[in-house]
């Protein structure tokens, strides 16, 4: 399963961990700036090679994956 955020709300819940969960780490609001415009580009579009959806479909097989993109027709609670 993939789940998008936004990176205000990502960032906002590293924050939120523990202290000792986070120390001695990068979660520093630079580093996570950094990793996630990388995450970004990488990942920006889902038919690409190096999208994270096709590391999985190679991995465990397409039938066992699911991309949600929001389509409201789609009742996410009920289907994970």
């Amino acid at each position: 399963m993939i789940i998008e955020a936004e990176n205000d709300f990502l960032k906002l819940r590293v924050k939120e961990l523990a202290p000792e969960k986070t120390e001695g780490t990068h979660f520093t609001d630079a580093h996570m700036d950094r990793r996630l415009k990388i995450y970004r580009e990488t990942n920006a579009n889902v038919e690409a090679e190096s999208h994270i959806s096709q590391f999985f479909t190679k991995v465990i097989g397409g039938e066992n994956c699911m991309l949600l993109d929001g389509d409201s027709t789609v009742d996410e609670a009920k289907t994970l």
